[in-house]
């Protein structure tokens, strides 16, 4: 069977859904379109999709104009996922489903390594941190108001991970892909005289992880897909400020190692 895509105008989708029998929508939190397109939808009675792959924010996602709008089915990438939007979303017609996107960086990561001639050693402490873009203010242990931003959830890391003394430790800081190549050299430049820090730019997310036997982060989806191919993963994110995002159990808080 042969599948023809073609592409259509932003312009043009409105008008055009009615020649569809499906109508697949993401669920962004920071683009109207997919409500838009939602609400078309139910206007035209078309039946509509909806895939979630985040674990946060689900009512939001689903408020258009002041009202909520659900589409005929809802599809959850993972237990958590379909727990929380079961318990947030209670009209929905939620589905468990899986995420194409995770299953196929495991199965990659099993092609690379079962290409490699040797065994990558497991007590190496190749750490991965992975960047997000971040700015949130919060109260600290003295009352005092003070801001989090990404830098600064990066530098909180680093303090944490001396203060562990470990012998061997690489670490690379993996930029989010909004980030600029610059952002963090300030940083890489003041650590790099105490330990062996550098940057991942411009690679595969694959190959990092392939490379790491650990990946720390705050809110970052890139953690559950860590923690999906089999490495250890943890939030670092200062006491007092918005806890982990993500509900994953098995993601461990960095500063209690």
């Amino acid at each position: 069977k042969v599948t023809i895509i073609k592409k259509i105008e932003l312009k043009d989708i409105e008008a055009a859904i009615h020649n569809f029998d499906i109508v697949m929508v993401g669920t962004s939190q920071s683009s109207s379109l997919e409500k838009k397109v939602l609400a078309q939808s139910i206007i035209k009675s078309v039946k509509c999709i909806a895939y979630l792959d985040y674990w946060y924010g689900f009512k939001d996602r689903f408020m258009f104009n002041g009202y909520q709008v659900l589409p005929d089915e809802i599809w959850t990438a993972d237990k958590y996922a379909f727990e929380i939007a079961r318990r947030e979303l209670p009209l929905a017609n939620v589905i468990l489903k899986t995420n194409p996107y995770i299953d196929d960086m495991v199965k990659e990561k099993n092609r690379i390594l079962s290409k490699k001639d040797e065994i990558i050693a497991t007590e190496s402490n190749n750490i991965l941190y992975l960047c997000q873009p971040y700015n949130q203010s919060y109260l600290n242990e003295s009352g005092v108001r003070v801001k989090l931003t990404d830098i600064k959830g990066v530098e909180y890391f680093l303090e944490l991970l001396a203060d562990l003394n470990l012998k061997d430790v690489a670490i690379k800081l993996r930029p989010h892909p909004l980030d600029d190549v610059n952002k963090y050299s300030m940083i890489i430049h003041t650590y790099s005289k105490t330990m062996n820090i550098s940057l991942s730019w411009n690679k595969k997310l694959i190959d990092d992880f392939i490379w790491a036997n650990t990946a720390v982060g705050m809110h970052c989806q890139a953690l559950a897909v860590a923690l999906a191919i089999g490495i250890k993963s943890y939030y670092c994110i200062p006491k007092g400020a918005q806890k982990c995002a993500l509900p994953h159990k098995e993601i461990e808080n960095f500063a209690r190692i």
